[in-house]
C-alpha cells in the first residue's frame, strides 16, 4: 500500500520522476502525448536499461509543441 512508499522521490533534470519503496522502484515521465510509468524490483542498472527502450521525456517547451501542432 501507499504506507510502504518511502519519501525518497525526486524530479531530476532529466525529466524522469523516481520514487522508491522497500521492494520496488517506480519511474514515470511524459513523452509527447503519453505518460509512461515503469514499476519493478529490478536493480537500478536493469531498470535504466528498460526505461531507455521507451520514448524519452519530452524536452520541448509548451510554445514549441503548440507551434509544431499548428504549423506542421
Amino acid at each position: 500500500g501507499m504506507d510502504e512508499v518511502h519519501d525518497a522521490a525526486y524530479v531530476g533534470r532529466d525529466g524522469y520522476y523516481r520514487s522508491y519503496g522497500p521492494t520496488t522502484t517506480t519511474v514515470s515521465w511524459h513523452a509527447a502525448e503519453d505518460t509512461y510509468v515503469v514499476t519493478g524490483n529490478l536493480p537500478p542498472g536493469h531498470m535504466a536499461e528498460v526505461v531507455s527502450q521507451l520514448p524519452p521525456p519530452a524536452s520541448q517547451s509548451w510554445l514549441a509543441k503548440m507551434w509544431r501542432r499548428l504549423f506542421s
